[in-house]
Parts: C-alpha cells; structure tokens; sequence
C-alpha cells in the first residue's frame, strides 16, 4: 500500500514541474528569461540565402580571445587557442581577434565538428610558404570578420607540402566546412598554388572589399557562393569564381560590386546561377556566364566587355536589369531548347550567331556588340512582321502538305544533288 502512495505522489510532483515549465516556456520573455537560440539558423533570418550571423560583422571584445602574431609566433590571452610549429592553432568555439604578423605559418582552426568559430582580423599579415594561410580542419562553421578600417594581407607559395596535398587542400584560405567572409574592412589574398579562396561545403560573402589574385580559380566553391553588400576583385588564372557540385550546387548574388578577369570562364557553376542585383563586370577569356543548367537575372548591372561567348546554358532567363555583351562569338548561347540552340530571354527565343540575341520583355535592357568590328548588333529576324510577329512563308512552300518544293534536278532515287557543270 506504502508504494502505491509513493507512486501516487511521484505522478503528482512530476505533473506539477511539468506545469511550471509550460509557465515558464509560454510567459519566460515576459519574466525576463531569455531563450538560447542558434543566431545562425535561417528561421532567424529574413532571407533563406543568408543567416543572422551571416549579416553580423560585430563581436563582444570583453569575451574574444586576443592573438597577436609576431613574426614566427605570437601571444595569446584567453582560451580556445595555441602556437605549435608556427602554427597558430583554433581549438574551440567562440571568438578569436588577431593582429599582427606571421612570416611563415597558418591558422588551423581544428574544433568539434557543432562549433561556431568567429575569427576577427584586425589588421594581420600572414604569409605560408607550404600551405594555405587560413585552414579549416574541422568546424560546424567559420566566420572570417573584417574589422572595420583594417588592412589584411594572406599570401600563400607555389608548392604546397604533401601534408596539405594529402589533405586536398587547393586555397590560400582553405576550408573543409561553411565559412562566411562578412565586416567592412579588406582582405588581400594571394595564391601560387591552384585557387585563392576555397571551401568543400558553402561559401557566404556578406561584406568587405577583396582582392583575389590566384593561378587557379580565384573563388572555387563545392556547393555553393552566395553574396551579398560586398566588393571583390578576382584575378584567376583558370576560372573567376567556380561552383562544382553537381547535384545541387549554385551560385546567387543579391547585390555588391564583383569584378572579374579570367583566363577561362568568369563564373562557372554545374548548377544554377540567378543575379537579383549588384553590379558584375567580366573579362574572360572563355565564358563570361556559364552554367550547366540554367541563368537567371532578375536585376543588377552586367557587362561583359571581352568573352568568347557572353552567357551560356541550358536556359537564359531575363526578367529586369541590364546586360551588355561585347562577344567574340555568341553573346547569349541558350543550349536547352528543341533545336539544340534555344532557350527563354525575358519569355522569347534565342539562338546563335555572332554577337545575337533575342528578348521580347520591356522591362529589360541586353545589348550585345561584335568584338572585332566594334559595332553594336541587334538581332532582327529577317522580313519579320513588325505588327504580327510573324516571319513570312517561304517561297513555293507547300501550305498543306507542309513542304518544301524539291530543289532543280534533284535524283529523288538516289538521294543526290546534281553534278555542278
């Protein structure tokens, strides 16, 4: 009977926690509790391309970790990180402000794979010869912040150690998770050695003024680029920015200013690439736009001054801003449609031809000119109906049959044409 009575009682305290919890979970911000919450997760942020965090470029000092780096190594006051072999290694989450100099070696951040790491360069200078300058072993994701007003400098070698081979690290900053580069400061990044900014999961852009000079691609991203307030000037000697997943990899940018010179193509991605603002200038030696599967540009300023072929994909979709194409060939070369050469412009159909184009929205503007004459071309269907839209029936075409007529002395048993005289 006694334990009857125990059982009761339980039952009777735990249902009066449980109670009070739901109190407190439905009144805590009223009492003055405040909820922990992940500022990186998207449901707190009005985009879905761009978190809380990704926009915040502030950080608390009185909590950060101080590092100053001094030649080749430095000191650290606070927790979290140390210098091993010239090395500055990050092995936990939270904040870590660094200033000064690192003549030879990099930041490792190497912390548990749920950790947030906010790395504040203040002004630093951090040159490795082997490997890249800033590498991410291991993070749940890294948030590179420019202070405001400082200069950065990141220069990497020729010939990296088999270490970073082995590791398949091809950046001077390198990372294997999510890294996003935000504050207002600048950051220049130079790389002997394959690409200049490099990341295996997302790359997020939100802020700061970037030079990137790289004999690979400049920005080389698994699955996916997204910026966004930010400037960058990106020298490649392969690909300006590149995006490689397959799947379900793409590249998105809402505004900013992003420069390019590229000897290959001046975007490239295997997924989709949609423009909704900003300013893109391309020099390219290849494609100035190309992707795998579709374009789409809804706003911004794009001008492409040298390129073999302007844009190119699957589809091109233009519903607002402006575009200008000076092509050595195609300036927009849809390869989606029926023919093999189609695809949609503002709702219209394109083809080939050099410097061509076609649009039928008004809301647009595209103009694309041939680079070796120096004169503006507008792609105008020959004889077309300027009223109706129409093209006109081709001679001796047979209405009802839907026909063509045979061509003179043509052997329609053997299939050949007729001898020339």
């Amino acid at each position: 009977m006694s334990t009857h009575k125990h059982i009761d009682l339980i039952c009777v305290v735990v249902l009066v926690i449980a109670l009070v919890l739901t109190l407190l979970f439905m009144n805590g911000t009223a009492l003055g509790m405040q909820a922990v919450v992940d500022e990186d997760a998207e449901v707190n942020s009005d985009s879905s391309y761009f978190t809380s965090a990704d926009l915040s470029a502030s950080w608390d000092s009185a909590s950060a970790v101080t590092v100053t780096l001094d030649g080749d190594g430095g000191s650290v006051q606070g927790n979290g990180a140390y210098f091993l072999d010239g090395d500055l290694v990050i092995a936990g989450g939270g904040t870590y402000v660094l200033s000064g100099t690192l003549t030879d070696g990099s930041i490792v951040i190497d912390a548990y794979d749920s950790s947030k790491v906010y790395l504040v360069l203040n002004g630093v200078s951090i040159s490795c010869s082997d490997d890249a300058c800033i590498r991410v072993n291991q993070a749940d994701k890294v948030f590179l912040t420019l202070a405001e007003g400082s200069e950065n400098t990141l220069t990497s070698g020729s010939e990296y150690s088999e270490e970073a081979l082995e590791d398949n690290t091809d950046g001077v900053i390198f990372a294997h998770d999510d890294l996003t580069i935000n504050g207002s400061g600048s950051l220049t990044v130079t790389g002997g050695n394959q690409h200049g900014i490099a990341a295996n999961d997302d790359l997020v852009i939100t802020g700061g003024s970037i030079t990137v000079e790289a004999s690979g691609d400049a920005i080389h991203v698994n699955d996916s680029f997204r910026i966004c307030d930010a400037t960058l000037n990106l020298t490649a000697g392969d690909e300006g920015i590149a995006v490689t997943n397959e799947e379900n990899g793409y590249l998105y940018m809402e505004s900013g200013t992003v420069t390019i010179t590229a000897a290959d193509d001046g975007l490239h991605t295997a997924g989709d690439i949609t423009i909704d603002g900003g300013t893109l200038t391309i020099e390219a030696g290849d494609d100035g736009i190309h992707s795998d599967t579709n374009v789409l540009v809804n706003g911004g300023t794009i001008s492409i001054p040298a390129c073999y072929e302007g844009i190119e994909a699957l589809t091109i979709e233009q519903t607002g801003g402006d575009i200008t194409i000076y092509p050595t060939d195609d300036g927009l070369n849809a390869t989606g449609g029926s023919s093999g050469l189609g695809g949609m412009m503002g709702g219209g159909r394109m083809g080939g031809g050099r410097g061509g184009f076609a649009q039928n929205s008004t809301d647009t503007t595209t103009e694309t000119t041939d680079a070796t004459s120096d004169q503006q071309q507008t792609f105008t269907p020959p004889d077309s109906n300027s009223e109706s839209g129409e093209m006109p029936t081709p001679p001796d075409f047979d209405s009802e049959s839907g026909e063509m007529p045979t061509p003179p002395d043509f052997d329609s048993e053997s299939g050949e044409m007729p001898t020339p005289p």
